[in-house]
Order: C-alpha cells, then structure tokens, then sequence
C-alpha cells in the first residue's frame, strides 16, 4: 500500500463543476514523476490530451499513460476509493521510471522527445534528469482538457488556474525544491498572473538563428526555490540553428540567471517576506493601528516614502484607491486605481492608449504584458490585473505598481503624487514622513473649501475641517468632493446606475447629447425598461444597463427620464410624466441661478430627518465642472425630500411632494444647446437608502433592514437567473471544434503522441498537411502534397497559405 500524500488525495478527488471542458474519461495528472522528491521541476500550462488519447480513441493497455474513469469503474474522481485514489498517484509516480524496467515506459512522452527536449536543459542547468528522480514536471492546471488550452475561453481558462493555485503553490513549497524551469511564454506569463507575489526580472536577447525575434528570460523567487524561464519553446522551435545549438545557448543565458539570484540573494529580501498563508487583515476606516514598514525593494530610493505609503494604503483600504502621478508632460495625471471586490480580491487598472496621450509605444504596450498587466477587454477598458485575497500582500502590490510608473509611464524624481479618496489617506498616512496628505490637490475655486462632511449629524452647525490644497488645474468637483469625503461614494457590490458617454467604451458618469445609458441591477433594469423605454442590454456578468438612442431620449426631459429611472429601480412611483413635462414654472431667468426653494417656505430640512435618514444617505447627483468650465449643480433625492445644491447660492429644500420639481430647474441654456454637452454625474442608491426607503413599508427600523437585505437577494438572483439564461443560449461559433488553430493544435499533440520527429522534413510535411485539412491538389497549398509524397514542385510559389 503507497502512502499518498493528504493535499494531493484531496486534489485527486476534487471534481470540477460542468463546463470546464474537462477531458471525458480522464483523471487529474497531479504531477510527472517524483514528486515531491525532486529538487528541479519545469512547469507547464496543463497536461496534453495526448496523455489519454490519440486521434479521438483513449488509450488502452500498455499504451496507457494515466488511470481513467474507465480503467478505475467509477463515474467521478469524486467517489474515488483510497485504492482509485493510489492507483492515480502511481501511475504520476512512475512516469519517467517503470518500477520493473528502472526505465521509462516506452509509451509516455518522454520517447517522443517532448520531455528529453526539457531534460537537454535541465541536465547542464541543474544535473538532473527525469529518469534518476531528481527532476519532475508539473503543471498549472492538472486536468487535460478538450478543446486544447488555447481553444478555451478566458473565462475557463481562468476558473481552472484559480482552482488549481493552492496545489500548485503546496507543490512549490516542498523543503527539496531547488529549481523550478517555465518553458515558453505561455507559461511565463500565467505564473507571473497567478503569482504575483513572486515578481520575475526579465531581459530580452535577439534568438540566434531568426531575423527578427526576441526570448525573454526570467529570474525570480518563490520563497526559497529559484525560478528561472524563457519565453523559447524548446519543443516548438522557431530557430534555423539545430536544436542541440539553441539548447546550448538557453543553458548558458539560464546559468547566468541562477548565478545573478544566488547573488541578489545575499542582499536583503527585496520584497515583502510574509507568507501567502498569512493575508494581511482589512482594516475599516476607522480603525488606527499601526502599520509595518515593508521593505525597501528595488526601486529608486527616493521612491521608498511612497512605497511605504502606498503598503499602509493598501493595508487598511475598504473600498478603493487611486494614485495619481504627475510629471511635467501628463500634469493632468498618470494613475494607478485599485478596487475591492465583495469577495475580497484586489482589481488593480492602469491607462490603456484609450486614456493615454500620447499613446502607449507597442514597446510600453509588450512591457505591461510581461509584467503581468492583462490587456484591455470591452469590459475593462485599462490594463488590468486580479489579485484574490490570499495573494494582497501590501508590500509586493505596492512594489509592482511603482514598478509599472517608472518602467512603463516614466515617472520620475519630479513627479508629484495625489492619494484619493482623503479620508483614506488620512487613516493610512499620519505618521508617514516625506508623504503629504493632500487628497483634492484637484479642487479648485469653483467650491467653497469648507464642506459639510457626510458623517457631520445635521443638527451639527459647524462643518469640518478638511485638509484641502487649490490647484490652478481645472476642476474635477465629482472627484474632490468623493475625495473630500463631501458625497459619499456608492460601494462595490450594491445597485446603482449611472450615466455614460456613448462615445467611450469606458465606465463613464457621463451624458451625451447623442444618448444616455443607466446602468442598473438586472430586475430593476427591466422594471425600468417597462416605465422609460430604452432597450436592456449586457455589460458583464454582473451588470446590465439600460441604453436610451435619440428617438427614445427627448432632450428636454433628460433629467425627467433620469429621475424616473432612479424611482423605479427603487420600487418607488415616479411621478406622472405629464407634471414632469411642465418646465416652465421653475426655469430661471437668463441672469440668475435656479431659485432656492428654501426662501419659498416649502418643506426644510427637517424632512430629512424622519426617520433617521441623513443627508448624504440615498440617491444623489453630485456636483461637476465640465472642460467648458460651466459647474452643474447636485441634487441629493431621497425617500423624505430632496437638497438641491448650486454653487453660488445656498441649499435648496424641498419635500416628496415636490420632488419632480428639480426637473424643472436645471438650466435651460445648458439642457437645450445642441452644440455643447449636458454632464450628470453619478447617480448612486446605497444600502442604508434602501433601508431607509423600506421604513415606509414597515414601523421598525429592523424590518426595514431586512427588507433592504431581502431586495439585495432578489437583485442577485435574478442577475444569477439572467446569467444562467445566457449561458444557455450562448453556442460557440459552428466551426469553432474544426477551427485553424483547432487543427493545428490537435495535429500537434497527436505527432507528438504518435512519435513524430521534429527534426525530419518529410514528417514535418506530413504535420502540416494534417494541420491544414483538407487540400485541394489545384489550391495554393497544392505544392504540399507533392512535396509530402517526394514529387517534384515550384519552390518559388512554395507558400503555405492558412485560411
């Protein structure tokens, strides 16, 4: 009876959910070899089909590789008895070494020269070999799925790396573990995504033997293990230098690269030492503790004040962050923006060529990709980069985000950094020396500096003090007064809906002239839809908005249609749209601000208080000065009045009965000019909005509390349903399994099953005639044939066209 190890069982009976493209009949290759006996790994993305099967049929008798669901009798990994489970663990045991042979069974991988290609590596590198025990392989991913790697979904894809992180990071972690090889980019580039904490130095040399093509390598730690890679495929080549002279050349470059972190090693620990078992605690805002330092990492050392702020930053943030640098050629800022999930995780932005003048050089563009940024999506306009709670260390991310300032915006000593919002900069900050809070460097005149914040009660008369800095920039006022703490700022994860500029595939808060999208949770988008028009669309898996075009939005009655929207998501009753229409009792004169309801004896502040609803609390527009320098006003609604706010005039109060009156109020001049365009900031609805709003269905504030709850699960329900709905109908592209790169791929994996050598021409041939498919002897690709049957041909029109 093999002792199996306990994570590796637990991995081995670990089932996937449906729709993964899983293999059928296959069982997880926890590893190849020895493991975890091995000092020298090489990693891969996931194992090859070709494992299980060849050209469609599975691999049976002494042709089998691995154990299967067949050659087990049973259903699923999950009711895998120990016996199952130890017969799976054998089998990866003995890959490499046949327990009666001493030598590799003839019909594993290692005879088609797959992994003796790995092992004229690491044998110089590291002497060590498959064969002897003291090298092993393993894999990102331990399932081989069908379609290939390539052929999935980002989506799939990504499910079945975040999966498979925890076994992986256990199996880097054995005390044994001196090397660990990536072979190939693919490779070096997910582990950089799925370890961010071990950040990898890279270089680029011309690959001898090629025009024009570059390898980078890599270098870096993973605790007490080395890591060393190379985006060249030794398997697939790409050089005209035999492979035995580009094995030698990567061996040499490797060496150096082993030399270097032996050196690095001596010094001390450039990042931060805390293990990924231990995730930093979130702090709330309030909270005062201290923070430790992280160690200085290889930066320049004028920007270790900011790196240390930005470690307390990222310690104690609950909601989100933005750094913004500014340099004399981008004063208007270079920013890094950071947001929580519900879950916990960290998504991390920097500005794409969408956001960015002058654009990105495709040389900054390949730069972010090998530091781990992911690049832009229809969703997710910036470069990006996902970090899952166990994997925020405050002082790696901080390291990795001025990394990217200096190496690919070029942030330098005359840069200048401003920390959003204030408040968190004031509980991270305080005792932080060479960092100065400033937090609305941004604000300008057009706002007084003294502003009432959020958590000041009403009935409290002095506003607080906030630390603000004028800036001769223009004024972003929906920034500094999120900044200021003056509005408060809709949370992740709760509804809300704004509006967005058509013109930009940006999450935006803005109104064009040409249209106007609301953003919404899916039932109350479709409540909406039936009270405004409007078409319902999908903007990501959690988010469905609802677009307006110019023969569904009259211009006039924007903030008609928008009040409206806002009622609606609530479950409230909007006003008839007949009393909305009627703009002329409130339209100002030319020469003067909307009149403040408060002097016209209507309801005052007071109505705000019922019901314990503050100020800030509910639907809000928030003030904001577009580039023309024209400052629109801000209108807090809520369930018991609305506040009214222009810049130059003091607060307007009025009550739920009136509350349609404020689409009267904004100023025609702006509303009506077809050559200008009308911007409305955020709209938000937050959790305590809905708890107060359900007060008038139930007496207790309780009830009303779990009333609010009980709408946040039916939001997420049915955008669940709605997920659930669209999975359904998606089908792939009709010629997605007999795709191109399907092809080639499959060609592939099997020549490689099959014993193809690379290096002989006529296979070689006969590969790619299996990549392409069906070719007709008079096409372009005719030449082929003749070439793989040894007839003679035209080698000037020798070309092979992929369709």
């Amino acid at each position: 009876m093999t002792a199996v190890p306990d994570q590796v069982a637990a991995r081995i009976r670990r089932p996937l959910e449906p729709g993964h493209h899983i293999m059928e009949g296959s069982t997880p290759v926890v590893f190849f070899g020895n493991q975890p006996g091995a000092r020298v790994a090489t990693l891969g993305i996931n194992p090859s089909s070709g494992e299980f099967a060849v050209n469609g049929q599975m691999l049976d008798g002494d042709q089998r590789r691995f154990e299967t669901l067949d050659s087990l009798d049973i259903e699923s990994v999950a009711e895998a008895e120990d016996s199952h489970v130890e017969a799976i663990y054998r089998r990866c045991v003995n890959y490499f070494r046949d327990p009666e042979t001493g030598v590799a069974p003839r019909a594993t991988a290692y005879w088609t020269e797959w992994f003796r290609h790995l092992e004229d590596i690491i044998k110089p590198l590291a002497d060590a070999s498959y064969l002897d025990g003291t090298a092993c392989h393993l894999d990102l991913v331990q399932w081989a799925t069908s379609p290939l790697w390539g052929d999935l979904s980002r989506g799939v894809r990504q499910s079945l790396l975040s999966q498979d992180e925890d076994f992986l990071r256990w199996q880097l972690s054995a005390d044994q573990l001196d090397i660990v090889y990536l072979n190939g980019r693919s490779v070096c580039d997910q582990f950089i995504s799925v370890f961010p904490e071990a950040p990898l130095t890279q270089h680029v040399l011309p690959t001898p033997g090629t025009d024009n093509s570059s390898t980078t390598f890599f270098r870096g730690w993973y605790r007490n293990t080395k890591i060393v890679g190379a985006s060249y495929n030794i398997q697939r080549g790409g050089s005209r230098w035999p492979r035995a002279a580009v094995t030698e050349w990567l061996v040499t470059e490797l060496s150096t690269m082993l030399a270097r972190l032996d050196e690095e090693r001596m010094d001390p620990a450039p990042l931060d030492d805390r293990k990924v078992s231990e995730p930093v605690p979130v702090a709330t805002r309030t909270e005062k503790r201290d923070h430790p330092r992280p160690p200085e990492v290889g930066l320049r050392p004028d920007l270790n004040p900011l790196l240390q702020a930005l470690a307390a930053v990222l310690t104690v943030m609950t909601d989100y962050f933005q750094l913004d640098a500014h340099t004399p050629e981008h004063p208007e800022g270079i920013y890094v923006q950071g947001r929580l999930e519900e879950d916990g995780s960290l998504l991390l932005e920097v500005p794409s060529n969408e956001f960015f003048r002058p654009p990105l050089s495709l040389a900054q563009e390949r730069h972010l990709s090998e530091l781990g940024w992911e690049p832009p999506e229809p969703d997710l306009p910036n470069f990006w980069r996902h970090l899952s709670p166990d994997r925020i260390v405050p002082g790696n991310v901080a390291g990795f985000i001025l990394r990217t300032l200096v190496e690919v915006y070029g942030i330098t000593d005359e840069s200048e950094f401003t920390l959003t919002p204030a408040d968190l900069a004031a509980v991270a900050l305080p005792d932080y020396p060479n960092v100065e809070i400033v937090g609305t460097s941004f604000l300008g005149e057009q706002i007084p500096w003294r502003i009432e914040t959020p958590s000041t009660p009403e009935s409290q008369k002095d506003p607080v003090e906030l630390p603000f800095t004028p800036s001769e920039r223009v004024a972003n006022v929906v920034h500094a007064a999120l900044a200021a703490g003056a509005v408060v700022h809709a949370r992740q994860g709760q509804p809300w809906f704004g509006l967005k500029r058509d013109s930009e595939s940006s999450i935006g808060v803005y109104v064009r002239r040409t249209g106007l999208t609301v953003l919404l949770s899916p039932d109350a988008a479709a409540a909406v839809l039936e009270g405004t028009g409007g078409t319902l669309e999908r903007k990501n898996s959690r988010t469905w908005y609802l677009r307006f075009s110019d023969e569904t939005l009259d211009r006039p009655d924007v903030m008609a249609t928008v009040t409206r929207s806002a009622l609606l998501a609530l479950g409230m009753d909007p006003p008839p749209s007949d009393s909305l229409a009627d703009r002329e009792q409130f339209q100002p004169r030319e020469d003067e601000p909307p009149q403040n309801l408060a002097t016209t004896g209507e309801a005052g502040p007071k109505d705000l208080e019922q019901g314990g609803l503050a100020a800030d609390e509910g639907v809000w527009l928030q003030p904001f000065t577009d580039s023309y320098g024209i400052t629109h006003g801000a209108l807090l609604v809520t369930s018991h009045g609305a506040e009214y706010l222009w810049p130059d005039a003091d607060r307007a109060w009025f009550g739920p009965e009136r509350l349609e009156a404020f689409t009267r109020m904004a100023d025609p001049r702006l509303l009506n000019n077809p050559t200008a365009w009308f911007r409305v900031a955020t709209i938000g609805i937050s959790v305590e909005f809905l708890a107060n709003a359900a007060t008038s269905l139930h007496p207790s504030r309780a009830a009303a509390a779990e009333h609010a709850q009980q709408l946040f699960a039916a939001n997420e329900e049915a955008s669940r349903t709605l997920e659930d709905e669209a999975a359904d109908t998606w089908s792939p592209p009709a010629d997605a399994e007999g795709s191109v790169e399907s092809r080639r791929r499959q060609a592939m994996d099997d020549f490689a099953a099959a014993g193809g050598d690379p290096d002989d021409p006529q296979q070689v041939l006969s590969l790619v005639v299996d990549m392409l498919g069906p070719i007709d002897p008079d096409g372009p690709n005719g030449w082929l044939l003749k070439a793989a049957a040894g007839e003679p041909y035209d080698k000037s029109t020798a070309w092979i066209h992929w369709d």
